[in-house]
């Protein structure tokens, strides 16, 4: 059980600006091992379910900084949220104040099927199931866990191709880092990659297989 701390955390961006975000992340990641430890299901499934939602939000946010014209269209029916998302654009939990179900929708940005959202969202109603009074029994937490795993492995495998061209705008963006006498290091990853681009470690590991290999990403392979 106590590896599913890791599992998680691992989409999750490697490096985060937002000092709010970046404590907020580790905070659910520290009660999410207290109670792994002492085996607390109920509280394991929630902080599971809170860095699930966090996970969700950055895409999200991600989605809308890269596909600003197409995020744009995608409020019909949510004139309110979009009023309210306005006002904090800029932070993940700016989707915090959208239905949980709602907000999947915004994966449709990514050519995501309805099937697709459906089961990526499900995990809402079985929140909504346990941690209410509704006479249902807490059973089965390694498979709910798993789950939520297997459910941010589909997101991010769904969007590869998006991920990818983040990764090539990153390319573009930034010649010096590729020319043979600079010395790349971290600190150039964090700034110019891990930190605009979002990018998490599972993904970075999913950049190594599907490039060739060029310094940023020998760089990337070294660490990861």
């Amino acid at each position: 059980m106590l590896e599913w701390s890791y599992e998680i955390t691992q989409f999750l961006p490697i490096k985060i600006e937002d000092q709010h975000v970046a404590q907020y992340i580790s905070y659910h990641t520290k009660k999410l091992d207290e109670s792994l430890e002492h085996s607390i299901e109920t509280w394991v499934f929630l902080h599971t379910h809170i860095l699930y939602m966090v996970f969700i939000y950055i895409q999200l946010l991600r989605i809308s900084k890269f596909k600003e014209k197409e995020f744009k269209y995608s409020w019909i029916g949510l004139p309110t949220n979009e009023k309210d998302f306005s006002k904090s654009e800029l932070s993940p939990f700016s989707f915090s104040g959208i239905n949980e179900k709602t907000v999947f929708r915004f994966f449709r940005l990514l050519d995501f099927d309805d099937g697709t959202i459906g089961n990526i969202s499900a995990c809402v109603n079985e929140r909504n199931k346990l941690l209410h009074a509704t006479g249902n029994n807490f059973e089965n937490l390694d498979q709910k866990i798993e789950k939520y795993i297997a459910n941010m492995e589909n997101i991010v495998n769904k969007s590869k191709d998006f991920i990818q061209e983040l990764y090539q705008w990153f390319v573009n963006d930034n010649p010096t880092l590729f020319e043979e006498e600079y010395q790349t290091t971290n600190d150039d990853l964090e700034i110019n990659l891990f930190i605009p681009y979002y990018i998490s470690e599972y993904e970075a590991k999913k950049l190594v297989k599907r490039n060739e290999e060029d310094k940023i990403i020998k760089t990337i392979k070294d660490n990861f």
